[in-house]
């Protein structure tokens, strides 16, 4: 998965050991009506979160072009039932923004859609101080989603490294 461009998993600290995990996932084109990329698709999110847990990670964020609506998988509705994961774009106006914006306009389509998504887990919920989709970007069909957030002042502390613990047991041809 990591080499076919379909997932990145990046680590962000900011030198005083708190650490912010970012997913970014790019799901199978066509998963909103093909059968085969829906199951692939939502088998990207369940591996996703399953990483997140092994880990037990309190501060992440997921970017990702699903090419489908989320309450179409169903991982992602039990997180969002638990109060675990949080689509940022859904209270956009806390940031003056529109809620549940576009953030596609494809050439085989009559009207915009919203397939892009950022999502997080409340304790970076609770600390976004903008959320922006850029409709001016030079990409040809997508939105730019960016975020900003500050660093909170009594942080996890990361005393220990750990090795991927989920992610090879999903990855073995």
């Amino acid at each position: 998965m990591l080499d076919s461009g379909r997932a990145g998993l990046y680590g962000i600290c900011n030198g005083d050991r708190h650490a912010l995990v970012v997913f970014n996932l790019y799901g199978w084109t066509g998963s909103h009506d093909d059968l085969e990329a829906q199951g692939r698709t939502a088998d990207l999110v369940r591996i996703c979160l399953a990483e997140l847990r092994a880990h037990n990670e309190h501060f992440y964020i997921i970017f990702t072009d699903l090419t489908r609506i989320p309450e179409d998988i169903s991982a992602l509705l039990e997180e969002f039932d638990a109060n675990s994961l949080i689509d940022v774009g859904h209270p956009a106006d806390a940031w003056g923004q529109v809620v549940d914006d576009f953030t596609c306009i494809s050439p085989n389509s009559s009207a915009p859609t919203r397939r892009d998504f950022c999502f997080c887990c409340p304790n970076v919920f609770n600390h976004i101080v903008s959320f922006h989709i850029d409709h001016s970007s030079r990409l040809p069909v997508h939105s730019v989603l960016s975020l900003s957030i500050t660093i909170p002042e009594s942080p996890l502390l990361i005393s220990k490294s750990n090795g991927p613990l989920s992610l090879p047991l999903y990855l073995i041809d």
